[in-house]
């Protein structure tokens, strides 16, 4: 697995009597918030087709199709997406790495040698000559991403996160090509019948010694790479392990069993709703992945979400969504997790995304141009935005969600070993961070015209806009602020879907 919204971690907090161990993360830079809106475009179809892969042989897609289909393009990206890491120490004396971490996988994976230092020479690689309690195994350890590889040998060490030493097996790689992230390291979070080699992931073998079996995370927006700098907490999120933060939300947590025991974090779910009314009630799966920065959705599902935003809003062929964009309403999205057919699997409950998150670019029709995508002429308005949901592209995937950090940073995340279920609550006030002006980032009006009025200027609406033009939705500014609510026209079915190809 790919990492999505790329975070380091600053130094573990004190170690409390009861043992639990929270980490604070913060932001850093990655082509997702590249200030040229055609390197932050090309990184965001990569993204698109990395997640596809990443679960083709979970959901039976064609990988063949999948890669045949992706974009080519004359910028260089960077697709680790935007995800999360601690300080992790392996070995004896320990040696010291920042790890990704990815709830969307269970492998525990190092940097062991870089043959080709254009391929991974930013990363610092582990040792085993300098570990006195390494030991090989001579077992091969392979994974195979979409823009490179990583292959080496399983072994077996000492591995420590906030000073709790477990003796772990993870995969030591000695052949890695296009790996060019500082970090070192990726440790899944996910189940051990998820793990390549069948390893118990670090996680499960900690909370054994756990005296609450659970561990929680909490994904921060970031107003932009220099606040995520210089401001590491709150901005960046965190991560507790042996129990829960409950500064970071406010109310009951409501929780969910596994739906699913094939490794990850998957449970019961409607789907998406709008203005509190889901479009489709019909209980399917959805998969939690702090590793993806998109959401992904069936196409049926997603198409009805975008054409109840705005009726002339259009697919491209990537499974992208635009749509025009500007002040006058609010797109109020939720997820709704649970199902009232079986209710022992957890009580349905809607949890609300800010519309910033739902948005990955937004700019006028030149800016879009500057990033490389061609909107279709009858689309009339001043202001588009293409969102952060987008669709499977393969009509066989009815029933299953891929939840990345654009809805986990609007929720406190809670994962419990005993018994196995997985739970939301709402963020508190003060970590529920909102930057940039009120974001409107829908037309006004009853949407029977396209969108209703456009917006008065180009550097209103869209949320994360900027007065530089190239930095599209990269949410730039440091005020924070609210989202106001109001109306949006739901008019789903009956309605023919135009692929737009860029």
């Amino acid at each position: 697995m790919l990492p999505a919204f790329l975070l380091l971690t600053a130094a573990a907090a004190a170690t409390p009597a009861d043992g639990i161990r929270t980490f604070a993360v913060r932001n850093a830079q990655s082509d997702a918030y590249s200030a040229d809106p055609a390197t932050r475009m090309a990184w965001f179809h990569e993204e698109g087709t990395r997640v596809r892969l990443k679960y083709a042989e979970r959901l039976g897609l064609n990988v063949d199709a999948i890669k045949a289909s992706r974009k080519r393009s004359t910028v260089q990206v960077q697709n680790w997406g935007s995800s999360y890491s601690v300080q992790v120490d392996i070995g004896t004396p320990p040696q010291t790495f920042d790890t990704f971490i990815d709830t969307g996988s269970s492998d525990l994976w190092v940097v062991g040698r870089c043959q080709d230092p254009r391929e991974c020479g930013m990363s610092k690689p582990f040792v085993p000559k300098d570990s006195s309690s390494f030991q090989g195994t001579g077992r091969i350890f392979n994974i195979t991403y979409l823009k490179g590889e990583t292959v080496g040998e399983w072994v077996e060490d000492v591995v420590s996160v906030g000073g709790v030493g477990i003796r772990t097996m993870f995969g030591l790689a000695d052949y890695l090509t296009e790996w060019s992230t500082e970090q070192s390291a990726l440790m899944g979070l996910g189940f051990q019948d998820a793990s390549t080699g069948g390893e118990m992931p670090w996680w499960q073998a900690a909370s054994a010694n756990w005296t609450e079996k659970r561990w929680g995370m909490y994904l921060a927006r970031t107003a932009n790479w220099t606040d995520a700098v210089s401001n590491p907490s709150p901005q960046g999120g965190e991560l507790t392990f042996g129990g829960i933060d409950r500064s970071k939300f406010y109310g009951d947590a409501s929780f969910y069993s596994l739906a699913s025991r094939r490794g990850l974090w998957t449970i019961p779910s409607q789907g998406i709703a709008l203005q509190g009314r889901i479009l489709d009630p019909t209980t399917v799966l959805a998969t939690t992945d702090s590793g993806t920065s998109i959401i992904m959705g069936p196409d049926a599902a997603v198409l009805a979400f975008y054409r109840a935003i705005d009726p002339r809003a259009v697919a491209f062929s990537d499974g992208s969504w635009a749509y025009e964009c500007g002040p006058g309403g609010n797109i109020n999205a939720s997820f709704a997790f649970g199902t009232p057919n079986e209710p022992g699997f957890g009580p349905p409950r809607l949890f609300e995304m800010w519309d910033g998150d739902l948005v990955f670019f937004s700019g006028t029709r030149a800016e879009f141009a500057t990033a490389g995508v061609r909107l279709p002429p009858f689309m009339m308005g001043e202001r588009y935005c293409i969102g952060n949901v987008m669709s499977w592209n393969d009509d066989t995937v009815s029933n299953y969600w891929l939840i990345g950090s654009p809805f986990l940073r609007n929720v406190y995340s809670i994962y419990e070993t005993t018994p196995i279920r997985h739970g939301f609550a709402p963020l508190s006030f003060e970590f529920n961070l909102k930057y940039g002006d009120t974001y409107n980032p829908i037309q006004g009006g009853d949407g029977a015209s396209g969108g209703g009025n456009s917006p008065h200027s180009p550097s209103a609406g869209g949320g994360n806009v900027t007065t530089d033009a190239g930095q599209g939705g990269g949410q730039a500014t440091t005020k924070p602020s609210g989202a106001g609510r109001s109306g949006v026209a739901m008019l789903v079915g009956g309605l023919a879907l135009a692929v737009w190809c860029l």
